[in-house]
């Protein structure tokens, strides 16, 4: 089955993951509903003795926004995404789709990005890169380096860099303590590229769902509430964000959002 999964996933153009019933013809793909008799009788020509014709259900996903498109206009104003800079911090575009956040004691990070509502189901993926020699320059206490957020207190979620001792992790907060939920090695992601994909469905109660994978490795997960306060929106911040005196460079590339219909795992490597 999985060369037939694969070449059924080729012909979607990897926009949409899979699941559901074979023996259903009918699916809803980005809200449209699709005749795919053609392609099961195709599929059943070529099953094995072993192979099971079980589930095939195609998730709608939307794109909605790409970093690819972000830039500076001839006046040196931000066209795609909102900064948000402080104490002489400053972001610059390395070269497309590559952005640069650089902290004096403060923020520099990329906002406006997305606002989901609750109960609705976003994937992000971005690609994050901090230098050991460029991430802690100056004193400080912490560094956080991609957040999301509700609006109003503390982010539900962040990726904290931290100085003593020296190491990268996440942290949720949901109203009363952070919990740190997963821990890294400073030196071993230092220096790299860090590929990371968030599929998370936003929700006060029990309906709510977070699947964290970095390097394509699942680092964290959640069931149940994942945001607190009575929010109604939750939206992600890309830069560094000093708790201090700090001086912080770090670097983000190929921001993604898409929105889904659905939860599925699957829609990690659909995109």
């Amino acid at each position: 089955m999985a060369d037939i999964f694969d070449e059924l996933r080729e012909k979607l153009d990897k926009r949409y993951a899979l699941s559901g019933d074979l023996e259903d013809t009918r699916v809803r793909l980005n809200q449209v509903s699709l005749d795919l008799e053609a392609v099961l009788d195709d599929l059943d020509g070529r099953l094995g003795e072993d192979d099971t014709p079980s589930q095939v259900l195609v998730v709608g996903l939307r794109h909605v926004f790409d970093s690819r498109n972000v830039h500076l206009d001839p006046n040196g104003n931000w066209v795609g995404a909102r900064p948000h800079v402080e104490s002489g911090g400053r972001i610059s575009m390395v070269e497309p789709n590559t952005f640069t956040f650089r902290t004096n004691g403060g923020r520099a990070e990329f906002q406006g990005i997305h606002t989901a509502k609750m109960d609705s189901t976003v994937l992000y993926k971005w690609t994050m890169r901090y230098e050991r020699e460029r991430v802690f320059q100056r004193t400080g206490t912490w560094r956080i380096v991609g957040q999301f957020h509700k609006g109003s207190g503390h982010p539900p979620l962040s990726v904290q860099i931290d100085e003593n001792p020296r190491r990268i992790k996440l942290i949720q907060y949901l109203g009363a303590k952070f919990d740190q939920v997963w821990t890294g090695d400073f030196g071993e992601n230092a220096d790299r590229d860090i590929e990371l994909s968030l599929l998370a469905r936003w929700s006060l109660g029990p309906t709510g769902r977070l699947d964290l994978r970095m390097n394509g490795t699942s680092i964290f997960e959640s069931s149940g509430p994942n945001t607190y306060g009575g929010a109604s929106q939750a939206y992600p911040k890309f830069g560094a964000y000093d708790g201090g005196s700090g001086d912080t460079e770090v670097t983000f590339r190929n921001i993604r959002v898409w929105e889904a219909d659905g939860f599925d795992e699957r829609l990690h490597d659909a995109v």
